[in-house]
């Protein structure tokens, strides 16, 4: 049979009651004939996937921050922490962020539009002031914006699919008082209501700085570790060694549809096992591989921004018949892979299956995981 992708908007927020536990022994009401097997496994997902989670929220949560929208003034005297020009647009920024240890504090900024040419209806730089941290002033750090950048990231699998794109905005600036050409005077910027409105202000006829729109394409990828790292994998998958099934018997199949593409799951189990031992998986075109991991997963990107982007994703860990593992990432495949998992005759050691929250930070479009002993960057 043929199982139909389900909505992105159920992949990890709806997995709260799956069973990620392990398998617990069942009574003899539980078993059930072989030949009844491939129809078990075939439950629809959406029979499964049940209740909404907390952990797939949206980003944009109102309550994540708090722009004051009506503070857009036209600023008379020179900023004396400014080198030249005068401040004609001023807007300010009240962000609930956190601290790279993870502790919540409250940070402003005022976002400055700056003429240098003594013509008030346009701009020559953008400069942010970093005002206050939990009400104490910050004595003034200020940043000149360099450029402004959009990451469209493709997560690339190692059979040459991609799918799971998202998109990052980031605000390269130096601190002004450094100077532009200092070593190492760079700092990055990725809060969602300061990019958002510089985004709109730049694409504006008045703009007559440097900073433009600037769009850059990345391609990352599924590690060893079931992490997202940088550069595409090549196909590698089309060279593996088939899996050889020599001491297990066939006991059910089914076809799914994914985000990259069809694929045919097999069950197999031992000789006088009434469970599924194995698991294999063919894609079109690809040879039959065993499944050794798969996780649902959140990424959050940039933590401790007062709005993180947050990606919904699956990978699935193959292994060939010596056993070098492959690594895809297809969220419809993920999702199926749970749903199987989780079926009462599937053996607890078929594979390893759980939901995760991966976070990362993406500075000049290089992401980077946290395994809980790194540090993200703060801007202030």
């Amino acid at each position: 049979m043929t199982i139909r992708p389900v909505t992105s908007a159920t992949l990890v927020s709806n997995l709260n009651q799956l069973n990620f536990e392990g398998k617990k022994k069942r009574n003899s009401n539980a078993s059930q004939p072989m030949n009844q097997l491939s129809h078990k496994l075939a439950v629809p997902l959406a029979a499964t996937v049940l209740a909404m989670s907390p952990i797939a929220k949206s980003s944009a949560n109102s309550n994540l921050y708090d722009v004051n929208s009506e503070k857009i003034e036209v600023v008379a005297q020179k900023n004396n922490l400014i080198n030249e020009g005068n401040v004609i647009k001023t807007k300010s920024f009240v962000l609930n962020r956190k601290s790279a240890g993870g502790v919540p504090y409250t940070a402003t900024y005022d976002v400055n539009f700056v003429s240098n040419d003594n013509d008030d209806s346009s701009f020559e730089s953008i400069q942010i002031l970093y005002k206050e941290r939990n009400g104490v002033s910050s004595k003034g750090r200020l940043y000149t914006v360099n450029k402004f950048n959009t990451y469209k990231f493709g997560i690339v699998s190692e059979d040459g699919s991609e799918s799971n794109n998202f998109s990052l905005d980031e605000i390269e600036a130096y601190d002004t008082r450094m100077g532009k050409n200092t070593y190492g005077n760079k700092t990055y910027i990725t809060d969602k209501p300061i990019c958002d409105y510089i985004k709109s202000q730049i694409k504006l006829n008045g703009n007559n700085s440097d900073v433009k729109p600037n769009v850059i394409a990345r391609k990352i990828r599924p590690s060893f570790d079931l992490n997202l790292q940088n550069v595409a994998p090549k196909n590698k998958i089309k060279d593996a060694a088939p899996i050889v099934r020599n001491n297990y018997k066939r006991v059910g199949s089914d076809d799914i549809e994914g985000a990259n593409g069809q694929y045919k799951l097999t069950y197999y189990s031992m000789p006088n096992s009434d469970e599924v031992d194995l698991i294999t998986l063919k894609k079109d075109g690809f040879p039959e591989l065993a499944v050794g991991k798969n996780i649902i997963a959140t990424g959050v990107f940039n933590s401790g921004d007062s709005s993180p982007v947050k990606l919904e994703y699956g990978v699935t860990e193959l292994y060939d018949n010596n056993m070098k593992k492959y690594y895809i990432s297809d969220k419809d495949l993920s999702i199926f892979l749970v749903n199987a998992y989780n079926n009462p005759v599937t053996s607890a050691m078929v594979f390893n299956c759980e939901s995760v929250e991966r976070e990362y930070i993406c500075h000049s479009g290089v992401v980077m995981p946290l395994d809980g002993e790194d540090e993200y960057e703060n801007f202030e």
